[in-house]
């Protein structure tokens, strides 16, 4: 059993994918491990040309299909990608999640807040301007410690 301080990291996208997010990702993550965090970072999928599983610097990353499932708009993919969340939470345990909000993926961690609950971080990029008002803004705003 790990004793090491646990984070589940959310981000849109993630290396080997190229841009803001990617490269603030790509530092933090191998600091975070090298402070002594077991990290997993929950991703998209990329149309599944990328592996589900994979490491990036010491971090576990899972690429599920979430993005794909709000997109589609089908409520059995949202309840399915919602329900994989919730078994990485279980499995994990997190103490701190750090949510990279750029995206509606978001909402997968907003849905599983109650299994395992714990301080969370939020990196705002980007979209603010077009997010303003809007209610996932505004749940995520209100739950960051």
């Amino acid at each position: 059993m790990s004793h090491s301080p646990r984070l589940i990291y959310w981000a849109e996208v993630l290396p080997p994918a190229i841009g803001g997010i990617e490269t603030f990702s790509a530092a933090l993550l191998p600091r975070l491990v090298q402070r002594g965090y077991e990290v997993l970072a929950v991703t998209s999928d990329a149309g599944g040309t990328l592996p589900a599983r994979d490491d990036l610097a010491g971090a576990a990353v899972h690429r599920l299909p979430l993005r794909e499932a709000i997109a589609a708009g089908d409520p059995a993919r949202l309840l399915d990608g919602i329900g994989q969340v919730r078994r990485l939470k279980q499995v994990l345990g997190p103490a701190v999640h750090h949510l990279n909000f750029s995206g509606p993926m978001a909402f997968f961690h907003l849905r599983t807040a109650g299994v395992h609950p714990g301080p969370m971080a939020t990196t705002f990029h980007g979209m603010l301007d077009r997010l303003r008002g809007g209610a996932l803004l505004t749940e995520i705003v209100a739950r960051s410690d």
